[in-house]
This record gives structure tokens, sequence and C-alpha cells, in this order.
């Protein structure tokens, strides 16, 4: 990051002074440094320069960071400048690599002065090795190793025109997290072997993969501005080594990409779109689920959704950024949802009876593609996170059972069913802050229909579900009109095990869950067990089977 302040500074040659930006550099590190050089002539006259690297710089002149030399009128006040790139400069800070790196110093020699050249060496060695060279006649002769000294003097007889400051920024190393099971990944840093397994030892060999346009297909080779999906056994801190890049350019396709972005945090708003194919907010992480971002953080991959294919440039270095399309500001916290949750924490909320004012908005709440199988998922049918109906078909996607679904926002009562091969096995009723759990690891699908003056037509006691069961089953029945309803686990010896239900209810569709405990609480052992309904004068018994 760069501090911006405003100082001023007077010189020999010019008479007025000159109010400039100065933007210095946070982390004093390799490939984000800035090195001061002071010279000193014979006849007193002193000017300063300054070279460096950041991933916030580019490699030729950016405005508010480098500083052009203003060329003036010839004589001894003229010590020192900066040449690069056919310009001279006071100071210049370039672009992080960790590939070799030259700029020229020119010493202005007038009569037979010396001039002196100083710097701080303190901590040089730790960002890298620098060295100065007498270039003067096209050779690269070492006359100082600025890690070893901090001055040099020459004078008019040593017959030296050109210094060549030589830069090799050390690598650095970033700690990245990663969690067990599916993460998304991107490079944050430019590394000597991108092969998947190089970068990430511990990962679970083959599992790296990236997205075409319709498909994930496995890669070998990992590169910049790209994202993949890696899974891992366990939870780790990866240590990374290379070089810090602050630009990166990706062309993207039509639809969904996986993308990553560079070695510092960036906003998605200031990501260069020329051809205007982004939307905010159309940018999403994963983190045991998809999650919604606005910026792309270093060795994260993400998701990023291109209205037509073209390029676009992450990149840190202040360039011109159209302003993206924005989606439709609306606030889905006051409408009906089902949040979703796995037992490994992982999550989701999806919005339903969303009424938008131009269907072509529902685009903006579209989902990227499935992740792999075995990290979660949930969404409705269709890839959307909202629904315009209040009947609604979700597709979930579990890494770990059982699955909660707790409502919120709701104003009346519906039905979420579990389906199998397309049929229901179980039927919840959902109202307000009702929670309920789904045990079965064959459901991948449920189907959500509302109940507002949808009224049984008669009693009935279903099945359970799953028979045989263990630990829990779901029980469901429906009532047609308000009744005193009891609902008995029984042993077939005819013993009471537990009651389960003995209150007034209102007509709708019911269920209930037995997780096989006694009315104190203990594990009961295996076998068949009875369940009885006594609704009015409605009586009705069916059979369930524990395993242990």
């Amino acid at each position: 990051m760069f501090n911006k302040k405003s100082v001023k500074l007077t010189s020999t040659r010019l008479v007025i002074p000159i109010i400039i930006l100065l933007f210095q550099i946070e982390l004093p590190q390799a490939q984000d440094f800035r090195i001061e050089i002071s010279a000193l002539n014979d006849q007193g006259f002193t000017e300063e320069i300054t070279f460096g690297m950041s991933p916030y710089a580019s490699d030729w002149y950016d405005p508010g960071i480098d500083i052009y030399k203003i060329p003036g009128m010839p004589g001894p006040w003229e010590v020192v400048s900066i040449f690069y790139d056919n310009n001279i400069f006071w100071r210049l800070i370039l672009g992080s690599t960790i590939e070799e790196r030259s700029i020229w110093v020119l010493p202005h020699h007038w009569s037979n002065n010396t001039i002196t050249i100083s710097w701080d060496s303190t901590g040089l060695a730790d960002i890298g090795s620098f060295t100065i060279c007498d270039c003067t006649y096209g050779t690269s002769e070492i006359i100082v190793d600025m890690t070893q000294q901090n001055t040099y003097t020459f004078n008019f007889d040593s017959w030296i025109y050109a210094l060549d400051i030589i830069i090799n920024a050390a690598p650095v190393t970033e700690n990245q997290s990663v969690t067990p099971g599916w993460n998304m990944i991107g490079l944050p840093l430019k590394v000597a072997d991108s092969l998947y397994h190089s970068v990430y030892p511990n990962c679970i060999n083959g599992t790296s993969y990236r997205f075409d346009g319709s498909t994930y297909n496995q890669v070998d080779t990992l590169e910049l501005g790209k994202g993949y999906w890696l899974k891992f056994p366990a939870e780790e801190e990866v240590e990374i080594t290379g070089g810090d890049f602050g630009t990166v350019s990706v062309d993207l396709t039509q639809g969904w990409n996986m993308v990553s972005g560079v070695s510092r945090p960036l906003a998605l708003t200031d990501v260069s779109d020329p051809d205007g194919i982004l939307i905010a907010g159309m940018l999403y992480g994963f983190d045991g689920a998809y999650v919604t971002s606005d910026s792309l953080f270093p060795g994260e991959g993400y998701w990023l959704l291109a209205t037509n294919p073209g390029p676009v440039t992450f990149s840190l270095v202040g360039t011109y950024v159209a302003s993206k399309r924005s989606a439709p500001a609306l606030n889905l916290e006051s409408y009906p949802s089902l949040q979703l949750s796995d037992a490994a924490g992982a999550n989701t909320e999806l919005y339903f009876d969303v009424q938008l004012s131009d269907p072509s908005e529902k685009m903006f709440y579209s989902l990227p593609p499935l992740p792999p199988q075995g990290a979660f998922d949930a969404r409705f049918e269709g890839d959307y996170r909202i629904a315009a109906e209040t009947d609604a078909v979700i597709q979930i996607q579990p890494s770990d059972y059982p699955l909660t679904v707790t409502a919120s926002n709701l104003s009346g009562q519906y039905a979420l069913e579990e389906l199998v091969n397309g049929k229901a096995v179980v039927k919840h009723t959902l109202y307000e802050g009702k929670v309920l759990t789904i045990w079965s690891t064959e459901v991948r699908t449920l189907r959500l229909t509302e109940l507002s003056g949808n009224v049984p037509d008669e009693f009935i006691l279903y099945a359970n579900y799953p028979n045989p069961f263990n630990p829990v089953t779901s029980l469901r029945y429906d009532l047609p009109k308000q009744a005193q309803v009891t609902l008995t686990i029984y042993d077939l010896m005819g013993r009471e095990v537990t009651q389960l239900v003995n209150t007034t209810q209102e007509s709708g569709y019911r269920s209930v869950q037995w997780d096989a405990t006694d009315s104190f609480g203990k594990p009961v052992s295996a076998g068949v067990y009875l369940y009885q309904i006594r609704a009015g004068e409605f009586v009705q018994t069916k059979k369930m089977v524990l395993l242990k």
C-alpha cells in the first residue's frame, strides 16, 4: 500500500518550490521496497534519487508513484539522475519480480569534481542483492556491493559516465491456509515450478481441476490469474515461495469463469474491464459453500461472471477502470428463506417468493457451476439462489449428513418434501422459525410447496422413512380438521416406549422425528417397534424396524 502525504522540495536550479505527492511503501521487504541514494559533489551540491520495486507499480511511468526529472540548465547543481526507458527520473519504482532488473544511474561531471553517493545498507541483504557496475563502455564490471558498504566516491579521472545498478530481489514466502476437503485456490506468487503438487505438496493427488465453460478438466500446471479446485486431506498452512506480481490479464468466456487475483487484495470494482462485460456483485468464493465477495484475495480462487467473452486485467497499478454494470438493489433479507446447513458447518441461504420487476434480472442471482462431488451446495432448480414462486425445487449436494433446514420470514405454512428418485418419502411442515433435520443420505432433492388454503382430505398415517432406520426416522400424518392428537411408540409386547405427540393440532400436514430413545432419553435396542396415531376417532398403527 502507499501512504499519501505532501512534502516540499527545493532545488538549486529551480527558483520556485515544487509540491509533489510522495507515495511511501508500507512494507520494506523483498519486491516491495525503496532505496534512496544521496549524491554530493565537491562543490557542495546535493541531489537525491530513489529506486525500488512494488506490486503496485508497473515497468513504465506511473503517475503519483514515479517522478520525472525536469531537465535544467547544465551546471554543477546537476549531480545525479536515474536513466530508464529513455527518460530521466528522480524516483523510479518498478513492478515486482524475482527476475534480474537493471537501471542506469548517471553521475554528472563538471570540471574535475568528485561525486560521492551514499545509501542506507541496513537490511538490504534481506531484500536481495544490489550491485553497482561500471557500464560506461558496454561492460558490467562490478565496483560496489551495495549490501556490504554504504558509500562510494569516484572522480572525473575514472572516466565513469554510467552506473548500472543490478537488482536481484529475494523471493518472498506467503502462508496460505487450506481446509480439509475441496478448496478454490490460485497462485499468490510467481513460482519457479507451477506444477500443482510442487506448490501444494500435501494435496490429494489427481484433484486439481479447472472449468472449461462446460465441465471440469484435470490439470497439472497452475497459471497466474486462473482459479482451480484442489482437495486436501487436512487443515494446513502451505508455504509458497516466489515473486510478487501486481498485474495479470485473463481472457474470459461468456458465463462463469474460474479466476484468481494478484499478490495483494484487489476490489472487484478496481478490475480493468475495457469491454464492460463484468457485473458488480457477481463474484463468488468458496468457504465450505459458495459465498459472495467484493474483492479477490491472494491465493484464493473465485467464480467471475462475464456477460460476453473478453479480456479483463487484475492490476494494482492505477489505470482507468470502467464502471461495472450494477445488480438491482434488492434487500433479500426481507423475503422468506431457508438456510440449509450440513454437519460440517457449511451452509447457504435460499430466498423464495422474490418478485422481480424485470424477469431478466434473475441472472443477477444465478450461482456458479456445482462444486466437485463431496463439497456442499444447495440451490433452486436452474442454478439460482432465489425463486419467484412459493412452490420450488431445491437441489442439494451435502458433504456431511445430517442436513439442517431453518425457516425464516415465513408468514404462512409450507410443506417441504424429501424426494428420492422423484418420489416424496418424507413430508415436513414449515413455519416461521421451524428447524428440521434431514438424515437420509439418499435425499438429493427437496420440494417446497405453500400450504395456504390447502387442507388434507382425510386422516392418513404414512409409512415412516427411512425404514429400516438408524438412528432417526420421520413419521408424517395428515389432519383434515382440528383434533387432539397422540402419536405413541410401543414395543412388540405392547409396552409404551415414548410419546412423540400429545396435543391439540390444527388441520394440516404434520411430521415428527423419532431418534430411537425412550421417554427418559435412553437409546432403545434394535428391533421391531409399533407407532400409533390417535386423532379424534381416527386410530391407525404401523410397524418400523430399528437397526444397530
